[in-house]
């Protein structure tokens, strides 16, 4: 019954909530785009200094096992791209390795610094800003419960700045 009482409350007074704060919503188990997906396979190719046969063979990365959208961060006019590469080279207990890519002149630079998350789970890009970039709340794994982390930019990198424990905690987060 607490359970219950607890999902409908979500539903009626967290959800308008949510909406209001929630600048984009994505989801990198169901959507991609093409362009964004180009880029990030091309970051890890020069990243790892390796060969379309090598990533594959070594790797088991190809076009295919990328997920990534882009969404403009810091409202400058140029999408930054988000996603995950489905390889266990990227792969670990608390989920997959979330990278965030910001085009600097002719290059891209990785702003995610040892973030994780479970892909199935939504990535939230809120309205709420921290030193010019949007705060992002993804999910992350913890002994098999999913637990939303708030993601916030500091040092030119989005770091895991708070595990949100509490209703409180989330309503803050936005």
């Amino acid at each position: 019954m607490k359970k219950i009482l607890s999902i409908l409350y979500c539903l009626l007074f967290i959800n308008p909530v949510f909406a209001s704060s929630v600048y984009k919503e994505l989801n990198l188990s169901r959507d991609s785009e093409a362009h964004a997906n180009k880029q990030l396979y091309e970051f890890i190719q020069k990243d790892l200094n390796m060969s379309p046969e090598q990533l594959k063979e070594l790797a088991n990365i190809d076009i295919n096992t990328i997920k990534a959208l882009e969404v403009d961060l810091n409202d400058d006019g140029v999408n930054e791209i988000i996603g995950i590469v489905y390889s266990t080279l990227y792969w670990g207990t608390s989920g997959y390795s979330l990278f965030i890519l910001q085009k600097k002149s002719d290059i891209y630079d990785n702003l995610a610094y040892m973030i994780n998350l479970e892909p199935q789970k939504a990535i939230c890009v809120l309205n709420k800003k921290t030193n010019g970039y949007r705060n992002i709340i993804i999910f992350g794994s913890s002994t098999y419960k999913f637990l939303p982390f708030v993601l916030k930019y500091e040092n030119k990198h989005y770091i895991n700045f708070k595990q949100i424990k509490s209703l409180e905690e989330t309503i803050n987060a936005y």
